[in-house]
Formats: structure tokens, C-alpha cells, sequence
């Protein structure tokens, strides 16, 4: 039999409570499946950071945060109406949505620090996937310097989650952040 259960939580994109949101989904979850430590650990640095994003970037708009539990899995659902999701990368801005459909299958350079590579796979023209690459110890620390306060914030959700997409609902004019975390035995 599949269970799914869903909760809905509202955040004023205030600073001040994001600590607040973030202990209620926490407390929320805990009461409805057992989670380890490690769950745990990591479910606090994608809130933090998906509810931070939402501070930054929209304004005095509300940002829905839907948790559901279904399947083993904790998904993580934030939308917003605050400014569309842009990336600069190889000298082009992509921003959402994107322009016609031959984008498709396109890899995005992201952001870089001396071990990994934050990028991001084109879905279609509304929709992409967040992924990270493993690259090894490189001297690259000027790249990452210039790049860290703008992405590295979708780097710590990237490594935080299983699964990261963005997608923008052209019928709402929302912008979509899921994080997947799988609940391992």
C-alpha cells in the first residue's frame, strides 16, 4: 500500500524565521517517519538553503514549502513568484524559461571549487536537473572565489539531496525548487 503524506508550510521570506520553519518541518517529519542523524543533517542544510534563496530573491512574496513523504523518499517542494532562475555560464545567461526548445539535453556549467563541479542538465525549456561531478584537487581558487556567494548555495542542496531540479510553471509564473532525499534502511 503506498502512504503519502503532505504538509504545507508557509514562509514570509523573513531571515528571522528561517530557523523557525526550518525546526517545524524538521519536527513535522520526525513525527511522521523514522529518520537518522545523517537525514536529518542534510534536511536542514537544503531548507536553510532553499529558504535563504527565498529571502534573496523574492522580495515581500510569500514561498510555499510543500513536504511529502511517499515511496521512502522526503521531497521537498519550495515555490515562488520571485524572480526567474538565471545562470550565467561559457559567456550566455540562461534564463527561465528558456527561449524554443534546442536547449534540450544542453550541460550547464554552474559553479567550481578545487573538487567538484555544480552543473545542470536542460530538461526542456522550463525544466533542469542539478547534478554534481567529482573533479579531484585543482588550482583553480580564483574561479571559485569569483563564484561562490551567487551558486554555491545550489552546490550544498546538490550534494545535500538525491535528486535536484528547478522547474518554471509558465501557467503560475512559479518557480519551482524540488529536493529529494531517498530514506535509506
Amino acid at each position: 500500500m503506498r502512504v503519502e503524506v503532505s504538509k504545507e508550510f508557509i514562509f514570509n521570506n523573513q531571515a528571522g524565521e528561517i530557523y523557525t520553519l526550518t525546526s517545524a518541518v524538521t519536527d513535522h517529519l520526525l513525527h511522521n517517519v523514522p529518520v537518522n542523524d545523517d537525514i536529518v543533517i542534510r534536511l536542514k542544510m537544503i531548507l536553510v538553503e532553499l529558504l535563504t534563496n527565498s529571502v534573496k530573491h523574492c522580495g515581500n512574496n510569500h514561498t510555499s514549502l510543500l513536504v511529502t513523504l511517499i515511496d521512502n523518499k522526503i521531497i521537498l517542494k519550495k515555490t515562488d513568484t520571485g524572480n526567474t532562475f538565471n545562470i550565467r555560464s561559457g559567456g550566455m545567461l540562461y534564463s527561465w524559461p528558456l527561449p524554443g526548445i534546442h536547449h534540450n539535453d544542453k550541460v550547464i556549467d554552474i559553479y567550481s571549487n578545487n573538487n567538484c563541479e555544480l552543473k545542470a542538465m536542460v530538461k526542456n525549456n522550463c525544466c533542469l536537473n542539478f547534478f554534481v561531478k567529482e573533479v579531484g584537487d585543482t588550482d583553480d581558487i580564483e574561479h571559485d572565489l569569483n563564484t561562490f556567494s551567487e551558486h554555491f548555495g545550489l552546490m550544498i542542496i546538490t550534494k545535500a539531496c538525491d535528486v535536484f531540479e528547478y522547474e518554471f510553471d509558465i501557467g503560475h509564473c512559479t518557480n519551482n525548487f524540488v529536493a529529494t532525499l531517498h530514506l535509506r534502511a
